[in-house]
């Protein structure tokens, strides 16, 4: 069923009007086909990832079927999601992001994203993929900052309910704390890693840069995980 629906968005405009209300769960990002390379040299090929399904999944575990909004080829495969998550919002494109994900001993782990797919804008959502809603309840999986600001923007404006945010760690020891603050700022759950948090605020001890994040907009909820090394994506 979700096959179809995509090979028919392959051949059509983009048009999410009637989709977008049906589910009250949203997931935005990025979808991508890993292929991965594991320590001992076995292999995984065409596995269905990106950071947008595993939230959109992670929705889906309460008995919900989430709605992802994301760019995404005809090439993704579909099939191994069974019809768990909704994909007829995701603007089509020419090919899905492909990534190579190498696994090595310890749980270190890194993904590269294949020759040809470096501008990572191509292969996320942008507020043009938007209808007039409602969105209620919406999840922002690691995108470039500025652009997950521009998105809770935009999700406010539509009356979305709870907004929940997970930082991408690229280039966040480069990004002001003024530009982070204003992120939680439109958001109502701040999910950085211990890693992240360490990259704003360069110098200080993980207790000390929790509160400072904390100062940065003390009325957003924020909950700080531990990720594995090398965990994000990386171009």
């Amino acid at each position: 069923m979700l096959g179809r629906s995509l090979k028919t968005k392959q051949t059509q405009p983009h048009d999410s009007s009637t989709a977008m209300s049906r589910s009250r769960f949203f997931a935005f990002g990025t979808v991508t086909i890993d292929d991965l390379v594991f320590a001992d040299g076995s292999t995984m090929w065409r596995i269905p990832g990106g950071a947008a399904i595993y939230s959109a999944l992670g929705m889906a575990v309460w008995g919900e079927r989430p709605s992802v909004v994301a760019p995404v080829g005809g090439d993704y495969p579909v099939d191994k999601l069974a019809d768990q998550i909704d994909l007829s919002l995701c603007r089509p494109i020419e090919r899905t992001l492909r990534n190579w994900g190498l696994y090595e001993e310890g749980g270190v782990r890194c993904f590269i994203f294949r020759a040809g797919m470096r501008n990572w804008l191509d292969f996320c959502p942008q507020t043009a993929d938007l209808d007039a809603g409602p969105f209620p309840f919406c999840h922002l999986a690691p995108l470039p900052l500025d652009l997950q600001a521009k998105l809770a923007d935009a999700l406010r404006a539509r009356t979305a309910r709870l907004i929940s945010v997970d930082l991408d760690g690229r280039r966040l020891s480069e990004t002001p704390a003024s530009e982070v603050a204003r992120l939680m700022a439109v958001v109502d759950l701040f999910m950085p890693s211990q890693q992240e948090v360490a990259e704003i605020f360069p110098g200080l001890t993980p207790l000390d840069a929790m509160r400072a994040l904390r100062d940065l907009s003390p009325e957003t909820p924020g909950h700080c995980h531990q990720m594995r090394r090398g965990g994000r994506d990386r171009a």
